[in-house]
């Protein structure tokens, strides 16, 4: 089974509170669509002193946001928010239209939110 690997920047090096940029889940990101048991991983580094990430997905286009469980992959914590930093967590998004990584607070610095998503053909 071969694998397809593309990259999306949610932040890049951000110093305010910002919704950043949202994943559309339906939408094709060069040749790979999300599919059932598709994940992404998602890394989040910076200079931060202090901050807090919460992780949101919205079910429909029109639909509002809500919270949504990721795994913080060196300890398999479950959470919907993080205050840390040089994190990578992981996210199953197929059921969702869209994801985003909002950064509700932010001091002392920058963060950068990557995700890697992988797609098996």
């Amino acid at each position: 089974m071969a694998r397809t690997v593309k990259y999306f920047v949610f932040h890049d090096k951000t110093t305010t509170i910002s919704n950043g940029e949202e994943w559309v889940t339906e939408q094709e990101i060069s040749d790979i669509w999300v599919q059932d048991s598709d994940i992404i991983s998602v890394e989040i580094t910076g200079t931060a002193t202090a901050s807090t990430v919460n992780f949101e997905v919205k079910v429909t286009p029109d639909g509002d946001y809500f919270p949504v469980a990721g795994i913080r992959i060196n300890d398999y914590l479950l959470s919907t928010v993080t205050t840390g930093k040089n994190e990578v967590w992981m996210f199953e998004p197929s059921s969702y239209y869209a994801l985003r990584f909002r950064v509700s607070s932010i001091s002392g610095g920058n963060l950068t939110i990557k995700s890697k998503i992988s797609k098996y053909n």
